[in-house]
């Protein structure tokens, strides 16, 4: 389940076993182009070499709670709110390319594309922070 349809369906709690795998764990992808069966065994082969297991769980209240917002209705609320926000951006970018006559990449075309890029952005602004409990 990924996290947009963990919110439309409005489930409190998900809890998903994770490999905890550091930024210098792994090396580069090969310069080819690798199918969709060589990600999957670069992806194994790296959980392989990660035994331990990390049990995330993530919720929409979890960030509400940061700002003192515990009120299940209130949470529903931003919930909705927060839907209805990601429609209407949907919908902007659907019209305007309704008007360029431009189309959404397919899947197969997504799937050719290599991830990453060579642009390097220019790291100023806010920190994205992991908020987790040890209990």
């Amino acid at each position: 389940m990924n996290s947009w349809e963990h919110l439309v369906s409005g489930s409190n709690r998900t809890k998903i076993p994770t490999k905890f795998i550091k930024r210098g764990d792994y090396s580069p992808l090969p310069e080819r182009k690798l199918t969709h069966q060589d990600y999957q065994e670069l992806a194994i082969e790296l959980a392989e070499e990660k035994p331990d297991s990390h049990l995330v769980i993530y919720g929409i209240e979890y960030w509400l709670v940061l700002f003192e917002i515990t009120d299940p209705q209130l949470i529903e609320r931003y919930r909705q709110m927060i839907i209805s926000s990601v429609l209407g951006i949907e919908k902007e970018f659907r019209d305007a390319r309704e008007l360029t006559g431009k189309k959404t990449s397919g899947l197969e075309k997504l799937k050719d594309i290599r991830p990453g890029t060579p642009y390097q952005p220019n790291r100023v602004g806010k920190r994205t922070y992991c908020l987790s409990s040890d209990k």
